[in-house]
């Protein structure tokens, strides 16, 4: 039985963490509270991984997504056109709130985002539009800053996230198809 006909609200949950995790490291950010966003994410991803089967299996694609998202800001920040709130080293590194976010996101890849597995092509237009909004957002409320302007800063998230979201999505369909995703039944 699979993990959404078990526990048909699940991908919604997963969504609102996701949601929870978002705005507690953007917001913390943004004033100052740098660590309030990453145990945020800690308690939703524990709640994640307490929820399905597979835990060796999601972390690889957690693992994966944190590697590839911090790689893709540490050269959005060394270009220049990124800063970011508690931001150290120049921008060679996002801060640790920066970094929490992408297991965060990854966690929804193999449930609420599944339909991305088989898109690709749709997960590179969501990828190059939606990654510019959330981190235009972010700017807007003070964790994130355009140095050089807002086309710059559009520009080098939006090359980013074109690349990682279709990257992210095979990957969750590879870790799928190998070993599909179900939710930790409950006792009766």
């Amino acid at each position: 039985m699979s993990a959404a006909a078990r526990f048909p609200a699940y991908p919604y949950l997963q969504l609102g963490l996701y949601q929870l995790c978002w705005w507690s490291c953007v917001l913390g950010a943004g004033h100052g509270q740098m660590l309030l966003g990453p145990l945020v994410v800690v308690g939703c991803l524990l709640i994640h991984l307490a929820c399905i089967h597979g835990i060796a299996r999601e972390l690889v694609l957690l693992v994966t997504a944190t590697v590839l998202g911090v790689a893709g800001d540490s050269l959005c920040g060394l270009s220049g056109a990124v800063s970011f709130s508690g931001g150290a080293h120049q921008g060679m590194w996002p801060p640790l709130w920066m970094m929490a976010l992408w297991p965060s996101f990854a966690a929804s890849l193999r449930l609420s985002l599944s339909f991305l597995q088989h898109r690709l092509w749709l997960a590179a237009v969501l990828g190059a539009l939606g990654g510019p909004v959330a981190y235009d957002a972010g700017r807007r409320l003070g964790a994130l800053g355009a140095p050089h302007g807002a086309w710059p800063f559009l520009a080098a998230v939006a090359g980013s996230w074109v690349l990682a979201l279709p990257l992210l999505a095979w990957q969750a369909r590879r870790l799928t198809e190998s070993s599909p995703v179900s939710l930790v039944p409950h006792a009766a």
